[in-house]
């Protein structure tokens, strides 16, 4: 499976089984710090076995400095999302149905930001993009609104 649109709803199909485990967890008493260290070790075991590609790190040709450093604020920067997600769901109040919708909006900021600094506007339909874009900002605000403090 190498259709962009099929890989994005295979990771859509797994973050969304994911989400409710993990407040399952919470639930069950594992600790934030706890779930990301035991989610991290795994994906450090899944990419050490992965088959899929040539790895340029463990091959000996390590990517020039500046795309390293690029590569290491995004992990930095996603790492800290999980983090963030994975204590909003451990709080009392943290409903899954509701974190979940929310932080799951973070792709319009990917996209944002993709079509400024990676020049991406010139490939889209912006009069499709805006009215979607929009409907994800009303959604994810009617959603966060939708949860009840008690």
């Amino acid at each position: 499976m190498t259709n962009p649109v099929w890989l994005a709803v295979a990771a859509m199909l797994f973050y969304g089984a994911g989400g409710p485990l993990m407040r399952m967890s919470h639930q069950a008493g594992i600790s934030t710090r706890d779930f990301v260290f035991i989610a991290s070790s795994i994906t450090v075991l899944m990419a050490t076995f992965w088959v899929n590609g040539e790895s340029e790190i463990f091959s000996g040709r390590l990517p020039v400095s500046r795309i390293l450093w690029i590569t290491i604020a995004a992990g930095i920067l996603l790492t800290l999302g999980f983090i963030h997600l994975n204590r909003a769901l451990s709080e009392p109040l943290g409903l899954a149905s509701v974190v979940l919708v929310i932080s799951s909006a973070n792709p319009l900021i990917s996209s944002l930001l993709s079509m400024v600094f990676l020049n991406e506007a010139k490939k889209t339909h912006l009069s499709m993009f805006v009215p979607g874009a929009l409907l994800i900002v009303a959604g994810t605000i009617l959603v966060g609104l939708s949860a009840r403090s008690r």
